[in-house]
């Protein structure tokens, strides 16, 4: 008999993984827990009477699994009454494992070093790698809050009051059961009890569909009922009731508007893509036609220029990706993960829908990097919330008066002077009076954001030390946003967002950024990274991208430009690295900001020595490792990204302030020192040497 937690928990795993089912679990009245060989099965009888072990009504234990012995005696009962038994059991099984296996792996970041168990042999090096990407997504999601969420789309999809009760009380019992793991020391052990876990309850759950629509004969009782049907059924609920969140609030990606539209965007979900950028024949001809005269194309006939820029960007972006350090790349694939827990900050904070905020921080994105976006999507959402009711001031009236002093804006300016922003009807004049109280009560600086979505200090100019200025964008992006507060239904989101694909697919992947369905934010620097190519958003081939000038659109399909192209390179790319096609884009989005940094791209003869070599690929001159090469080289490498920065000051994000006058943050502190300038500190492709740049964000940026 075991007298440790450590030793019954690796004793038990161990029996678990050898598939071994010949034993109890009993906790003491000491409270040690210990593993009793099963020599002969025991009845129910026997192990209700056992003094070692407390058995919990109903029949789940920390698998989940049915436990055969609560089975006998029911045929007695009333039909009726064994339905309910197992139904209400069943969805407590279901509970229990989702339960055990969320508390368990949203701890495993508080209780896993992973360079001891790499130095002690226990893992590789590259599991540990892995494992280090996993536990980064596992530390911002709370085990209650997941519970509870279940329940709540439980009620949603139509379960009954009991049903979801049962399953809270299977998902509550799983979560303490997990405590026992939990207290291990050993990291190993809880490894094989993910294994198990696994193995047992994951695996199983996977196969409920196919068992239920297959099913002909089952483990029938003799009232006819099959309780391990009733499990599935269960099973299948449950799946379609945790996969809905992923579904209620996404958005189509492309939004066809004529009349002769076939598709709708509300009701089916629409991707952009090579099969939408085919779809409408004569314009997919004409875009063919046009990237044929890229620098990077060699086609010579227009029907293969399309296939050669998706198989062009897609080699690009893979040797971006490869010459990015791997805990770069670690880091950089976390955009998104982080944007969504900044969307589940600011949603809590100010009660305020998650769709809400991915809305407004989406139609705020177009020409914003990222940390700027960040800022003023929780300037909009704190005013909206908070300062509605605040008199206007002669502050108020004097900033006003100097960025809206043109005639132009008299007459919205003559509507709110004077008016709280409560007293405000039309979304135009919440905008002008959102805008001016911000610029006249709150700071202009803003902070760094690092992947992972956290706060890292007051972001400053490389070039003069002093903090970047926060700027609005227009008053019409301010307007979707407080349209989108004022109406958060998934109807007037998807109509604010607008027809552009990379301001859709960027609320997407904040909104869902674990969603499978692969969409990709193209942008400028997305653009940029496929061709390697130091663009701008004038640059010709970004407008191509976002359907500009020089290109052809469908109104029936809803696709623009040459997006679906790009992005159909993206989703490529990422299957080639096992990866999501988001992934993908932020991690060479920020290679190729560190490649092409503001001061390399803003002088012409750059831009030009670049696509110089470009065409020397094209004609035949270079090979395309030959013309690769010599851009990087001439380019100096890649920077690190300005997250990567050691000793940046901590600050504190924007924060709710309904109790103060302006937006919570320090003081702006003086810069110890300006940033290196251009050629110190590179990083040539695949070395792990430093030099900071100004950074935007994945998506966030760029010709739209």
């Amino acid at each position: 008999m075991s007298n440790t937690f450590d030793d019954a928990l690796t004793q038990g795993f161990n029996r678990m993984s050898s598939g071994s089912n010949e034993f109890d679990l009993s906790v003491g009245e000491d409270g040690l827990t210990t593993w009793v060989p099963r020599a002969v099965e025991p009845t129910r009888a026997e192990i209700a009477e056992s003094p070692e072990v407390t058995s919990v009504e109903p029949m789940i234990g920390a698998t989940g699994r049915p436990d055969p012995s609560y089975m006998l005696g029911r045929a007695e009962l009333p039909v009726e009454e064994q339905k309910k038994m197992f139904e209400r059991e069943a969805f407590q099984a279901i509970g229990a494992p989702l339960g055990f296996t969320t508390a368990v792996l949203l701890t495993l970041p508080d209780l896993i070093t992973l360079p001891p168990l790499i130095a002690a042999g226990m893992i590789t090096a590259e599991e540990g790698k892995k494992l280090d990407s996993v536990l980064n997504m596992l530390k911002y999601v709370p085990s209650a809050q997941v519970g509870e969420f279940l329940k709540e789309q439980g009620k949603d999809l139509g379960f009954s009051d009991e049903q979801v009760e049962a399953f809270g009380e299977g998902y509550l019992g799983g979560e303490l059961s997990s405590i026992v793991v939990n207290a291990i020391p050993g990291a190993k052990q809880l490894l094989k009890g993910a294994k198990w876990l696994k193995d047992s309850a994951v695996d199983y759950a996977a196969g409920a569909p196919a068992r239920v629509a297959e099913r002909g004969t089952g483990t029938t009782l003799q009232s006819g009922i099959d309780p391990v049907a009733a499990i599935d059924e269960a099973i299948v609920g449950i799946k379609a009731l945790t996969q809905k969140p992923m579904e209620t609030n996404i958005v189509s990606s492309r939004l066809p508007t004529a009349k002769a539209a076939t598709e709708n965007p509300l009701e089916q979900r629409l991707q952009v893509g090579i099969d939408s950028a085919k779809a409408d024949e004569k314009a997919f001809n004409k875009n063919a036609a046009v990237v044929q005269t890229y620098p990077n194309i060699k086609a010579t006939e227009p029907v293969q220029a399309a296939d050669e820029l998706i198989q062009h960007v897609k080699d690009n972006l893979l040797y971006l990706y490869d010459s990015v350090p791997d805990a770069t790349r670690q880091r950089s694939k976390q955009w998104y993960v982080g944007a969504r827990k900044i969307v589940d900050d600011v949603a809590a904070e100010y009660q305020v829908p998650d769709q809400a905020v991915a809305g407004v921080m989406a139609v705020l994105s177009p020409q914003k990097d990222w940390f700027m976006n960040v800022s003023l999507g929780k300037r909009v959402v704190d005013i909206h919330v908070n300062k509605a009711n605040e008199p206007w001031s002669e502050k108020m009236a004097t900033t006003a008066a100097k960025i809206f002093g043109q005639e132009k804006y008299a007459p919205i300016l003559n509507g709110i002077s004077g008016k709280t922003y409560s007293q405000l009807e039309t979304p135009g004049e919440k905008a002008m009076w959102l805008r001016i109280y911000d610029e006249a009560n709150n700071p202009r600086e803003h902070y760094v954001i690092s992947p992972e979505g956290s706060t890292q200090g007051v972001r400053v100019s490389g070039k003069t030390g002093e903090p970047f200025k926060t700027g609005w964008g227009s008053l019409s992006e301010i307007g979707k946003a407080v349209e989108i507060l004022d109406n958060p239904e998934l109807a007037n989101i998807s109509s604010k967002l607008g027809d552009q694909h990379k301001v859709r697919s960027f609320y997407n992947n904040m909104y869902a950024p674990m969603d499978d369905a692969g969409d990709v934010t193209i942008d400028t620097h997305a653009v940029a990274a496929g061709l390697i190519r130091p663009l701008s958003g004038k640059s010709t081939e970004v407008t191509h991208n976002f359907g500009g000038t020089g290109i052809a659109n469908s109104s029936v399909t809803g696709s623009k430009g040459t997006y679906g192209l790009y992005a159909e390179a993206y989703r490529q790319a990422a299957r080639d690295r096992g990866v999501l096609p988001r992934e993908m884009q932020s991690i060479t989005w920020e290679a190729v900001r560190g490649l092409f940094t503001p001061s390399y791209k803003g002088q012409s003869s750059n831009v030009q020595y670049v696509d110089n070599v470009w065409n020397q690929y094209k004609s035949g001159d270079l090979t395309l490792e030959e013309a690769r090469d010599a851009v990087i080289k001439h380019a100096g490498g890649i920077d690190a990204p300005e997250w990567e920065r050691s000793g940046s000051a901590i600050a504190p994000e924007v924060s709710n302030t309904s109790n103060a006058g302006e937006l919570s943050g320090p003081g702006v502190p003086k810069p110890k020192s300006k940033r290196p300038g251009r050629g110190r500190n590179r990083r040539v492709a695949g070395t792990d040497s430093t030099k900071i740049a100004s950074t935007e964000s994945p998506g966030s940026t760029g010709g739209d």
